[in-house]
Parts: structure tokens; sequence; C-alpha cells
């Protein structure tokens, strides 16, 4: 520690967080992402790459009611981030 300007407080010299890691902390500690979001940087690909967001596949419009944009058996390519992962098996396959 050191005074902060030649006052009786104290300050710290340290670095920032990673914006990576802190978003992990955010997640991990609030379970949401407060500073941003790890695909905010990938948006602009994302949206020229991708057909729809996952808003298109239920809406809500100003009723209050969920309207569907994306219909059975459309093909569609989404993006996304996974978090997570289960592996299955069942007695036909291995999957």
């Amino acid at each position: 520690f050191r005074a902060a300007g030649g006052g009786t407080g104290l300050s710290m010299d340290i670095d920032e967080y990673d914006h990576k890691d802190m978003l992990a902390m955010e997640k991990e500690v609030l379970g949401i992402y407060v500073s941003g979001h790890p695909l905010a940087r990938y948006e602009e690909m994302l949206s020229r790459k991708t057909s729809c967001t996952s808003r298109d596949f239920f809406e809500l419009t100003e009723d209050d009611q969920y309207e569907r944009n994306v219909k059975d058996k459309e093909n569609v390519v989404f993006g996304g981030l996974i978090a997570d992962k289960t592996i299955k098996y069942t007695k036909k396959a291995r999957t």
C-alpha cells in the first residue's frame, strides 16, 4: 500500500482484470453478465452469418402474447455460446 496524494488515505496499485476474466467471474458469482457479453465482439460477424436470433424463435407481442417467427422444419443458421454439455448413453446408440 502507499499513501494516496500525500494524504492519510491508502490506495493500491493493482491492474484491472482482463475483460474475459471479469465476465467469467460475473457469471460465476451473479449468474449473469454485467459489464458486457462474451459474444459482443462477434456481434457484427454473427449478424452477417446467421439467419435468425433467439428473439426470432419466440417474440413477445404488444398484447403480451408470444409469436413464433421461425416455422417448424425451417432451416436456420443460429449462433450462440455453449455453456455446458452432457453426454447421455442410450441402449440403442452411444451418442
